[in-house]
């Protein structure tokens, strides 16, 4: 018996198209974000606009304590986030919310 070096067995590949097991994938980007893939989002100007009035008077009473705005309504303050979230959705349902923690800063008013 004659074990002579065998040569290597070429594989056929059957089909059409590059071979998936070599095929390397690229990552795809997220499309960016733009306006128009964003219908719906919530706006809070009005919100926003009531904390800007209140702001430095809270901060002054209430200190590292959080407050709720809806609207032009506010509710608070709490002792912390998860209070604050549970008492606002329950007093005012499923809707959007601006949450805020009272933290003073050396900023000028």
């Amino acid at each position: 018996m004659d074990h002579a070096k065998k040569k290597p067995v070429k594989l056929r590949r059957w089909g059409r198209g590059p071979n998936p097991l070599i095929l390397k994938r690229t990552p795809r980007r997220p499309p960016e974000p733009t306006p128009e893939r964003r219908p719906g989002l919530p706006d809070y100007t009005r919100e926003q606009a009531a904390y800007a009035r209140v702001k430095w008077d809270l901060i002054a009473k209430y200190p590292g304590q959080f407050v709720v705005f809806v609207g032009d309504e506010m509710i608070g303050p709490f002792a912390n986030f998860p209070l604050a979230l549970r008492t606002a959705y329950e007093t005012f349902g499923r809707r959007p919310i601006l949450a805020k923690e009272l933290i003073p800063d050396d900023s000028s008013r």
